[in-house]
């Protein structure tokens, strides 16, 4: 809290004298000027003024009076009942829409069976034609992945690493270290600790 006037006493100072605790240079002022004498004064009445009010004490029956004088609605109440209301008032509507979808449901269902039996040789050349075009689909994928693999520029060097036994058994050694080697070292990361960790104390 700033100074009202360099050599006064601040507010904060007032308090400190009212504790008795008030400082050298601040005391001598305090003897020399009027001023923040009668503020002090003032000060030490006003303290006595309000530690002589009689403090607020509510008796053991003050709490019961105030809350049987509340009325507090119970939420939860409210909301079933409004829930209550609200099914009451679909109730009907819901039973409606409920009872034509399972009506539409039933004779789809139905005439789906009935055309299926009837039907059965259609169903079968639909599903030996699926069948082959997904096959012959696959076969083409196969065939144009392939033909595109062959046209790489890094084809026929790869070709020639690998094909002598020799190098093809070096290659697949050189993978299967190096897959053996990641599997130890994710293993290694997911172990849990053995030891325990000394914590920090801050």
């Amino acid at each position: 809290m700033s100074r009202r006037h360099p050599h006064h006493l601040t507010p904060d100072d007032l308090d400190t004298a009212l504790e008795q605790s008030l400082g050298l240079q601040s005391s001598q002022h305090l003897e020399s000027c009027q001023a923040c004498q009668d503020l002090l004064d003032a000060e030490r009445e006003l303290v006595g003024l309000l530690n002589g009010m009689p403090r607020f004490s509510p008796s053991e029956q003050f709490v019961d009076a105030v809350m049987a004088r509340v009325a507090i609605p119970d939420p939860f109440a409210l909301r079933a009942f409004r829930n209550i209301r609200s099914r009451l008032a679909m109730s009907r509507r819901s039973l409606a829409f409920a009872t034509s979808f399972a009506v539409v449901l039933a004779v789809a269902m139905g005439g789906s069976i009935v055309w299926t039996l009837a039907n059965q040789d259609v169903l079968a050349a639909i599903g030996s034609s699926v069948a082959g075009e997904a096959v012959h689909w696959f076969w083409l994928g196969l065939q144009t992945l392939a033909s595109n693999l062959v046209e790489q520029p890094w084809y026929e060097d790869a070709r020639a690493a690998i094909g002598s036994p020799t190098r093809l058994a070096l290659f697949s050694g050189m993978a299967s270290l190096l897959y053996l080697s990641g599997v130890l070292a994710l293993k290694r990361l997911l172990a849990l600790p053995t030891q325990r960790v000394a914590h920090v104390q801050i």
